[in-house]
């Protein structure tokens, strides 16, 4: 009987880790995926050409 109370034990262990860790898991996760998300946007942003605006301060008489 005793054996089957360590079993027990440590299957409630493991059960209590895996929850313990279960949301800090989502949201670091989820931080990755935001922080590398915007680094993706801002790479493709630098490599577009800026669109002329034809506004008052861009060097041209009018």
């Amino acid at each position: 009987t005793r054996s089957v109370a360590r079993q027990g034990l440590k299957v409630q262990r493991r059960i209590a880790l895996t929850q313990a860790l279960f949301w800090p898991a989502v949201l670091g996760t989820c931080f990755a995926v935001g922080a590398l998300t915007l680094a993706i946007r801002r790479s493709t942003k630098r490599d577009e050409p800026a669109p002329a605006t034809g506004g008052i301060h861009d060097g041209q008489v009018h």
